[in-house]
């Protein structure tokens, strides 16, 4: 079987376009990847290399690559904000913990903690 003629997974594609799996079912529906084949024998979706080949070239892999890079950079702005609010978190949680050691004394936090510990092994 020649190159063109190769059907590929979508292990074989996501691994050959650097791409998630997820990416992949993205690209099918909202940007016009080619259609899978049902590969009887294999029983599962397979793509004929030179379809997804001349998509490649009709979209411009640089488009779609940049395309891809936002999804990058949502997620690294969802990290962003989790660590901010870790960050919030840790702050409010020192300050208030504070307080409350100075109104009950530091004597009681082992025995509240020894009875948390023992709650979770019930």
């Amino acid at each position: 079987m020649t190159d063109q003629k190769k059907l590929l997974s979508h292990e074989d594609v996501c691994t050959w376009l650097k791409i998630s799996r997820q990416t992949l079912w993205v690209w099918r529906k909202d940007r016009g990847f080619p259609t899978a084949l049902w590969d009887t024998s294999a029983r599962g979706l397979r793509w004929r290399r030179a379809d997804v080949d001349a998509w490649l070239e009709e979209n411009g892999e640089d488009n779609i690559r940049s395309r891809s890079s936002r999804s990058s950079i949502a997620k690294i702005r969802a990290r962003m904000a989790r660590r901010l609010v870790d960050e919030y978190v840790d702050a409010w949680l020192e300050e208030n913990v504070d307080a409350w050691l100075e109104e009950n004394g530091e004597d009681n936090i082992s025995s509240i903690v020894a009875g948390a510990r023992l709650e979770t092994w019930r």
